[in-house]
């Protein structure tokens, strides 16, 4: 992109975000103008952010950075929509999720966990910390250090996807001492294979939920004392 496309494609940009400063506060009232301008200009830090993770992590993690604007913007707006995203034939538990955290936004974090907060100042500290310390190191000593990006996503998409990569990556691992090439020429190719089986399921469930179908048996995951009381409490309705 030569000088000349990126002044015109940067006026293009400032020109939409004053352009919906102005409109989206008339379609929302509850916005106001200043609110936008304060989203226009912390935008780009975020996306900054963003850019240099998924470089680290190859994952873009803008999701995340879409739940720290609905806590922010959340506790300084304090808008809902009074909409009841699962309490429906067709729920929608994402939404339920992020109305959850726009809940938590306005009502303050006295609703978490106790200490919660706590961990996170310690866990944000820690990977500044390991930051750091990765920058000022050699090279051949870095590379055995963590990056903390890395780290934070399996807690953020859970423990099942982390095992699953972690699955993944020995076996790639034992193909590419076995014959690299081969595993580098065929592990994306697998590794796509073994997702999309894993997302396909969405399709037949989203028609047996639309059916109305229920699951013939249900499982359940208890501790020793809490199933006992349980099999005790059925044994009573028997």
């Amino acid at each position: 992109m030569n000088s000349f496309s990126k002044i015109k494609f940067s006026g293009t940009l400032h020109m939409v975000a004053a352009i919906s400063t102005g409109i989206v506060p008339q379609i929302f009232p509850q916005l106001k103008w200043y609110q936008m301008l304060v989203a226009y200009i912390v935008a780009p830090i975020l996306a900054f952010c963003n850019a240099y993770g998924t470089g680290l992590t190859d994952w873009s993690l803008v999701t995340t950075y879409g739940k720290l604007a609905i806590f922010a913007f959340g506790a300084w707006t304090g808008y809902l929509t009074l909409a009841s995203p699962s309490g429906s034939d067709f729920p929608a538990p994402n939404a339920a999720f992020f109305r959850s955290i726009e809940v938590l936004g306005v009502e303050g974090f006295s609703l978490l966990p106790k200490n919660c907060l706590t961990l996170c100042y310690i866990f944000f500290a820690r990977a500044v910390v390991v930051n750091l310390i990765r920058d000022l190191v050699p090279k051949n000593v870095s590379r055995f250090i963590p990056i903390p990006m890395a780290m934070a996503i399996p807690f953020y998409v859970g423990t099942y996807f982390a095992i699953d990569m972690f699955i993944g990556t020995i076996i790639l691992f034992v193909c590419q001492r076995l014959d690299r090439a081969k595993a580098d020429t065929f592990g994306p190719a697998v590794a796509s294979g073994l997702i999309c089986d894993d997302g396909i399921w969405f399709l037949p469930q989203s028609v047996l939920s639309l059916a109305k179908v229920k699951p013939p048996i249900c499982m359940r995951f208890l501790s020793r004392r809490t199933n006992d009381k349980v099999d005790a409490f059925l044994k009573t309705l028997s």
